[in-house]
């Protein structure tokens, strides 16, 4: 199943957060990360048709650096 990469950190903060997401549209996306974080969030990148185990995989990656 392909879903949607979220790179983005919550506003005040520098820290980037990765999260897939089962949903397309934008409107979305956005309110399903809002609704999670309770806070305004800042996005960094979007990128689409993304399966969950390469999002697994490049969650790995970033975290062996």
């Amino acid at each position: 199943m392909c879903g949607t990469m979220v790179s983005f950190s919550i506003m005040g903060s520098d820290e980037k957060e990765y999260k897939w997401i089962a949903a397309k549209s934008i409107k979305a996306i956005i309110k399903k990360i809002k609704n999670q974080s309770k806070q305004d969030i800042v996005i960094y990148e979007i990128k689409r048709n993304i399966t969950y185990e390469d999002f697994i995989k490049f969650i790995e990656k970033i975290y062996r650096k």
